[in-house]
């Protein structure tokens, strides 16, 4: 748990351009600055709020998310602090260097197997003008039933040499990255695993794992961004404090240290991503490579169409595409998936991805049970592998409606996205407004209102059984490439998200108590 504010304002980590930067005049930062703090999606965990500063006064642009749990307040008041800290320090650092800064603070929760241990992982994205951007984590991890913040120490048994296990099990994962390898520095990689307290401050506890957390320059250089090693819990069974053995482990089958060190299953990669599951199973779709693109330096954006396939429509779309040497995603009914097989084949052969979108459509979604929502996701996928031959391990729920405890128990990856252009309001089906849409964006003010921006690492919602869409298309990807985007598909920017150190939550998991109308 280390507090490096004055650190984190001065290194040169990389952030996903978008969340913090300085461009455009300063009112235009200032709208855009307002609107995205206004849409962030900040998870959540249960008996727990969220506190928000923010502060737009002037060239400097502050927001800070910090969470407030109910059942201890000494600790919302530590985290509350560190929040108004954090904001200060980066205020002082502003008002030295001038010009348009902006600081966004975000907060991930997680929660032990019982739910005693509370740990908060704090994600600072900052820019000073004419520097570069740059990012850091820090963690906090507290013990509601003894009241106490918690370091390692409290959670291993010091008599042993844990820190010995945890450094292993870490270089293991480590040194099978991709982006650390590419940019391997062996002193860093050395000095930054090695067994101390030090190195493995920033963790964080969940039902499964152990979380540890590196920044940028910590074990690679800083342009290689932010770590995360995921640790079973198993692994670590033999060296946990007895004390607090039951409350870390809540049931998890016991599996002795020295087997661990034995094995050869490295520890999972980040959590938030979980790409390697799609890597690993066997009979879906794999994820989409990322040869040929630089996942820390190239402008990405995720092209996402809903409720095809069409039967003229969706071959017309495919056909822009491949003219432009774009890629898209697209998240299929099942209904028109079993209609037109051959179109969903095409989609396949021609290299992009390919995403359950339900059965119908259900207008009654929401209120549908998650065994019921999992027979929708099933009866598309059947309809999809019919004619792929594989199936798919992603979904998008109609209207964007699943709440993160149905999508834990679905099993499945359930993505957002990070803009609608609202293509299926009907006063929005001309293809000139709807190219105005996407490259201005919006603030989302209501049902029928452009929502989100344009962004690094974005998502576009779209809908390739509409005419005017499909018409729109060529001219939206051409402007998109003008701006220097490359087109990936979801699988592929989960990858990017992982290497950057970044998570997808704001696009994996949304609630709405009802559809959104998508398909109108």
């Amino acid at each position: 748990m280390k507090r490096k504010w004055i650190a984190l304002f001065a290194a040169a980590a990389f952030a996903l351009a978008g969340t913090a930067g300085c461009a455009g005049s300063a009112q235009n930062d200032k709208s855009r600055f307002e609107a995205a703090a206004a849409s962030r999606q900040i998870e959540q965990a249960d008996g727990m709020t969220s506190g928000h500063i923010l502060e737009t006064d002037g060239d400097i642009l502050i927001s800070a998310d910090y969470p407030v749990v109910e059942a201890a307040p000494d600790f919302s008041d530590t985290l509350e602090a560190f929040a108004k800290n954090a904001a200060a320090a980066f205020r002082t650092a502003a008002e030295a260097n001038g010009g348009t800064c902006e600081f966004v603070l975000t907060y991930k929760p997680y929660t032990s197997a019982d739910g005693t241990i509370v740990s908060v992982k704090f994600t600072a994205e900052s820019a000073l003008d004419g520097q570069d951007e740059t990012k850091a984590v820090d963690t906090f991890v507290y013990d509601l039933a003894q009241g106490k913040e918690l370091s390692l120490e409290d959670l291993f048994d010091t008599q042993q040499e844990y820190l010995e296990t945890v450094a292993q099990l870490t270089q293991g994962y480590l040194q099978n990255n991709e982006v650390l390898k590419s940019s391997m520095d062996e002193s860093l990689f050395s000095g930054g695993t090695a067994a101390s307290a030090e190195n493995y401050g920033d963790f964080a506890l969940t039902p499964e794992k152990m979380l540890f957390f590196f920044d940028g320059g910590a074990v690679a250089p800083a342009s290689a961004g932010i770590f995360e090693v995921g640790i079973p819990l198993e692994r670590l069974t033999d060296l946990l404090n007895a004390e607090r053995k039951e409350a870390v482990l809540g049931g998890i089958r016991m599996e002795s240290a020295a087997d661990a060190q034995g094995g050869e299953t490295a520890p999972a990669g980040p959590a938030d991503t979980d790409i390697y599951q799609i890597r690993q199973r066997d009979g879906f779709m794999s994820a989409k490579s990322i040869e040929g693109i630089d996942p820390l330096n190239d402008k990405v954006i995720a092209l996402t169409f809903d409720d095809g396939p069409h039967e003229t429509l969706t071959p017309e779309l495919l056909d822009i595409l491949k003219e432009n040497g774009a890629v898209a995603t697209f998240f299929m009914l099942g209904q028109n998936a079993e209609k037109y097989p051959d179109i969903v084949k095409r989609v396949y052969d021609e290299g992009h991805e390919i995403g359950t979108h339900s059965w119908n459509h259900p207008q009654d979604w929401p209120k549908l049970s998650v065994g019921e929502k999992l027979d929708q996701y099933t009866r598309a996928n059947d309809a999809i592998e019919a004619a792929t031959g594989l199936r798919t391990i992603i979904d998008r729920p109609p209207g964007g409606a699943i709440t993160e405890e149905e999508a834990a128990s679905i099993g499945r990856e359930q993505i957002i996205w990070s803009m609608d252009p609202k293509d299926w309001v009907k006063e929005f089906r001309d293809p000139d407004i709807l190219y105005s849409n996407v490259m201005n964006g919006g603030d989302g003010g209501g049902a029928k209102e452009v929502e989100g921006y344009l962004s690094n690492g974005g998502v576009i919602l779209s809908h390739d059984i509409h005419e005017t869409t499909v018409d729109a298309y060529d001219r939206i990807i051409k402007e998109l490439k003008n701006q220097g985007y490359k087109f990936v598909t979801i699988t592929q920017l989960m990858q990017i998200a992982e290497a950057r150190g970044q998570d997808m939550s704001s696009l994996k998991f949304y609630s709405a108590l009802e559809p959104s109308g998508e398909n109108e």
